[in-house]
């Protein structure tokens, strides 16, 4: 308990909103002389690299933050831009598919034979048919795109760790 007494006198902690922890060394030198036994705290003529090297890994630190808050927003729009192509492909798709179905009911009601009904409807379901695996490909290729996209904010962030993306055996 006075080990902790003695180190909430020589270094003082604020906790960000951003999840960060920005430390600060008091130069008081009676309470760096009790903690260290008599040796100077770095802030006073010592080499003074611990805490140096503790600064920098907290900017490295901030740093890294800064660059995931920027990749998880662009992950975001590009998400977003995607899920509103694949709105707007799907829409355009079901609009025409309903003036095909509209069109195709005229076309029967209007059939005088039994043979020309069944030709017509023939005809409806391959272009139907024609019609959903064109569009099943075209949304494929837009999720497909979208996933690319969302990923690719991350890809400088995990070179930047050094994964390589291989499994551990």
């Amino acid at each position: 308990m006075k080990l902790l007494a003695r180190l909430t006198d020589i270094v003082q902690c604020n906790i960000f909103l951003d999840n960060l922890v920005h430390c600060t060394i008091v130069a008081s030198s009676a309470a760096a002389s009790r903690a260290s036994g008599g040796a100077k705290p770095p802030t006073e003529g010592g080499s003074g690299r611990g805490s140096k090297h503790m600064i920098q890994q907290f900017d490295s630190i901030q740093k890294f933050g800064k660059d995931n808050v920027g990749a998880v927003i662009n992950s975001f729009g590009a998400v977003s831009k995607g899920a509103q192509a694949i709105a707007v492909e799907t829409a355009d798709f079901a609009k025409k598919s309903f003036q095909q179905s509209s069109s195709t009911f005229e076309k029967l009601v209007g059939a005088k034979t039994l043979d020309k009904a069944i030709e017509i409807h023939t005809d409806f379901l391959k272009t139907s048919y024609e019609g959903f695996v064109a569009q099943s490909t075209k949304l494929g290729e837009l999720y497909a795109s979208v996933a690319k996209d969302a990923f690719k904010p991350y890809e400088g962030l995990v070179a930047a760790t050094g994964v390589t993306g291989k499994a551990a055996k």
